[in-house]
């Protein structure tokens, strides 16, 4: 089978849920699929933020980072399942190192996930470049990190 056909068969099995989907399809899902249907961040695990020159935090691209008001238990992200498709988690190497102000957040499912004064950090679905800000104030409770 064609390789890129492969992996659409492999990630279509692992994005339903297919029962007994081996290590490999959620992996691919992980990975892949974030960066497939979101065009989220490209890649797993991401470098600490850094801001932009308007001071914005932003992730890999300049793409900018939210938080959001319903993350009110330190440490804990409350943006699962539809949430995180839209709000995609910005995620931590297993090996990071969490300069002054970042920490990291386990996810209910076990990724680990960016976090600024122990706030989530989040990417939008809806910021197709970097410098896009199109997240900032949705519904009253997502903020850009400033």
């Amino acid at each position: 089978m064609h390789p890129p056909r492969l992996l659409a068969r492999i990630w279509t099995r692992a994005a339903y849920g297919r029962k007994g989907a081996s290590v490999e399809q959620r992996i691919i899902k992980g990975c892949l699929g974030a960066a497939w249907a979101l065009a989220a961040f490209g890649v797993c695990a991401q470098a600490a933020p850094g801001r932009d020159a308007q001071g914005r935090l932003v992730g890999t691209g300049g793409r900018a980072l939210y938080i959001y008001d319903a993350d009110t238990v330190p440490g804990h992200s409350a943006c699962t399942g539809r949430c995180a498709t839209v709000w995609p988690p910005y995620p931590a190497p297993a090996a990071a190192r969490a300069p002054e102000g970042f920490g990291v957040v386990v996810r209910g499912d076990g990724d680990r996930q960016w976090a600024w004064h122990g706030h989530p950090l989040y990417g939008y679905a809806g910021d197709a470049h970097a410098g896009d800000t199109h997240g900032d104030g949705v519904n009253g409770t997502w903020h850009l990190v400033r």
